[in-house]
């Protein structure tokens, strides 16, 4: 098996991108093995080529090649993009499909795609962006280790990985997912607080920032 199959980044936002570096700077994950599909790819492009990567707007076409498909669009966004893969025969051969999109379920994902579709859902999070993420995987059904273990290869390169049942995605995504905007609102009370005490904002916001990373 090659050791870095050809993969399909569909949606090159906050967290397609971060993927991409991760994979591609971080990994060694030939560019070259790398599609992506995005519906502004002018937008994308800088970026984008800075990876080596050249992004286009047919995800079919990304996905027709592709042993993984990564969908890292927005949740409202899905529905429609399965669809449409599905209606041309893109995945007809049955590629591995990793989801990001939070609450989108297994089920509702099985429902979109051909029947025996390999499925795994996985929730990460912004801090991936700068590699110190946490991402949670849960397998669909008769999704192999060999295709867990593949799954996972896409996020490490972006912080630790665990794998639990799908029940836990809900709990997962509001504290995991959500954690880190939790966290800024704590910072930005704990910079306030100094400032009013007589801190000027700029060292306040400092002093607070670096209690934060002391405890990474």
């Amino acid at each position: 098996m090659n050791p870095h199959p050809q993969l399909a980044i569909l949606g090159f936002g906050t967290m397609g991108q971060a993927i991409s570096a991760g994979l591609v700077e971080a990994s060694g994950y030939p560019a070259g093995r790398i599609r992506v599909a995005t519906r502004h790819p002018q937008a994308a492009r800088s970026r984008a080529e800075a990876l080596g990567l050249a992004p286009g707007p047919d995800p079919a076409a990304a996905v027709r090649a592709a042993e993984v498909v990564l969908l890292c669009v927005k949740p409202r966004e899905l529905k429609g993009l399965l669809a449409g893969l599905t209606g041309t025969g893109a995945l007809d051969h049955r590629p591995l499909l990793v989801s990001i999109a939070a609450g989108v379920s297994l089920d509702f994902l099985a429902g979109q795609v051909p029947g025996g579709t390999p499925l795994v859902r996985a929730m990460p999070n912004t801090p991936c962006a700068i590699r110190r993420g946490m991402t949670v995987l849960s397998p669909g059904t008769g999704v192999t280790p060999t295709q867990m273990a593949l799954a996972r290869s896409l996020f490490e390169p972006l912080g630790r990985v665990l794998e639990l049942d799908e029940k836990h995605m809900d709990a997962v995504t509001g504290l995991s997912a959500s954690g880190p905007a939790f966290q800024f609102v704590i910072l930005e009370a704990l910079a306030e607080g100094g400032v009013q005490c007589g801190l000027p904002r700029a060292v306040a916001l400092e002093l607070a920032a670096q209690v934060a990373a002391g405890l990474g």
